[in-house]
């Protein structure tokens, strides 16, 4: 019972920051405090809340408005990018894979139609397009922070992020994802785990792992995506 009324007051916030295009700023909020002032939020955000709602499969036609926003948003590279209101005109390594989470989570309570798979489909090549890290244009990393494994990833996005999504919605394998493999491959420690890099800052209740020790975590998701690659059983 209070999970499902979790979920319908997520919702109930969720639209009317899609209406608004707002975010609560709770940073400083105390029980008993008057609720502050909404401001803009960014569209990774919105996608980010979108992935938690339908994870709770509450059934709420409204969430459906949301679905229908996040489409519109959708930019012709096939991503999504929260600066887009500002003039961006190239999709966002971060909104995208925070959007195509949501899409997912979405997908798995109703059922998916043409305009999802090919929402999806277009935001798959956007990445793929990008070896999952790299400039499309150079063939460079595009930032130092998209090689490493940060957990959690709040809404920053890296190899790993887009590689354990791709497994989790059981992605045909590409050759494009061959860089982000070899690089999978190059960060597994001596003692068969892979590290714990330093956390991403912001709010944190207690430490998971400490950085530069082996990580459970990390652990955990390249043995998922290696399951899903090598196409075999993964002792986990």
């Amino acid at each position: 019972m209070v999970t499902i009324r979790c979920a319908f007051y997520s919702i109930i916030v969720l639209l009317v920051i899609v209406t608004a295009g707002c975010s609560i700023d709770d940073s400083s909020l105390k029980v008993g405090m008057s609720a502050p002032s909404l401001r803009t939020k960014t569209l990774h955000d919105v996608g980010g809340d979108f992935s938690r709602i339908t994870t709770y499969r509450y059934p709420d036609e409204r969430i459906h408005s949301v679905f229908d926003y996040l489409l519109n948003e959708q930019m012709s590279d096939g991503g999504w990018n929260c600066d887009r209101i500002k003039g961006a005109t190239h999709s966002s390594f971060h909104t995208t894979i925070s959007v195509l989470e949501g899409l997912h989570e979405y997908a798995s309570v109703y059922p998916a139609s043409a305009s999802l798979i090919d929402a999806t489909q277009r935001a798959h090549e956007f990445l793929l397009e990008h070896h999952l890290y790299k400039s499309h244009r150079t063939g460079k990393t595009v930032h130092p922070t998209m090689t490493r494994m940060h957990f959690p990833p709040r809404w920053h996005y890296d190899f790993i992020r887009a590689l354990d999504y791709f497994q989790n919605v059981n992605a045909p394998r590409d050759e494009r994802m061959n860089d982000a493999m070899e690089l999978l491959f190059r960060k597994q420690r001596k003692d068969g785990c892979w590290p714990a890099y330093r956390p991403w800052t912001g709010r944190m209740y207690f430490e998971m792992e400490k950085a530069g020790a082996s990580s459970r975590w990390n652990t955990l998701r390249a043995l998922r995506v290696l399951k899903w690659w090598e196409g075999k059983s993964i002792i986990m």
